[in-house]
């Protein structure tokens, strides 16, 4: 995903206008037999040498195995560790996990458990490099634990665009919906423009040369060219991406007084 005008605002609720690149995430993955004890354990591995396998099982929290009190109404039923001082590939696997466990596998809304899954992640999505990495991740990551669950029947794409937002800050990042809408909802030729208020809302608009009959001298290109400069987001998060956040909401309460 990239941004034609710069906006980094999708966090303060304002719209923005990005597109998708042929970059990629691929997932191969497969539920497998399940062991007594072993619900929704996850085999995940990296073809990257660079990026070490892991091994992770969703944990419920004792608290809700029982009736639920009135203090913990609220609290959500499924725990995943993940190190938000740290940058580990599989963080954005387990935020991927997070949201269709709590979503798909409450208490109330199912009465099975998250089957035991193999995965084996690639991709061309160069890492740190501002071509939304973790989201592509993090969207992969969410829409594998779906398949594998059988739960993408009836799923729309704005419910996966939210879910995804919210996978994503799991990492330690306040991130808003624009790399997630482009991700899973931008096409070829056409960049989007994204409102997120009232509701998510995604239009395509068609590209200068992309459309029939366009002549050769109203084409237009976009270059995309990686600094070799890596961010580590989520590593930064707190006195930077995250201050940002906070700095682009003061300044659109300035100008909305004013």
């Amino acid at each position: 995903m990239y941004s034609l005008i710069g906006e980094h605002i999708d966090y303060a609720l304002f719209g923005c206008l990005p597109a998708a690149v042929e970059r990629d995430i691929l997932i191969a993955c497969a539920p497998r037999v399940q062991r007594d004890g072993q619900y929704g354990e996850v085999n995940a591995q990296n073809r990257l040498a660079k990026y070490t396998p892991a091994r992770f099982t969703p944990m419920r929290k004792k608290s809700l195995l029982q009736e639920p009190s009135d203090q913990d109404v609220h609290i959500e039923e499924w725990h995943l560790e993940i190190d938000q001082k740290g940058l580990h590939w599989e963080s954005y696997v387990k935020a991927g996990y997070y949201g269709v466990l709590n979503n798909f596998f409450a208490p109330g809304k199912s009465s099975t458990s998250p089957v035991p899954v193999d995965m084996l992640v690639t991709g061309t999505v160069p890492a740190g490099s501002g071509l939304s990495s973790s989201a592509a991740m993090v969207v992969a990551s969410t829409l594998a634990f779906l398949a594998t669950n059988k739960l993408l029947d009836g799923l729309t794409k704005a419910h996966l665009v939210n879910m995804a937002v919210e996978n994503e800050r799991r990492v330690g990042v306040n991130s808003g919906g624009m790399d997630q809408s482009a991700s899973v909802i931008a096409t070829s030729a056409s960049a989007i423009y994204v409102s997120f208020f009232p509701a998510l809302n995604a239009i395509p608009v068609r590209l200068p040369g992309s459309g029939s009959g366009s002549g050769e001298g109203k084409r237009a290109a976009f270059v995309i060219a990686n600094s070799l400069v890596t961010s580590e987001k989520a590593v930064h998060a707190r006195t930077r991406y995250n201050l940002r956040v906070v700095e682009t909401f003061v300044g659109a309460r300035v100008l909305c007084e004013k």
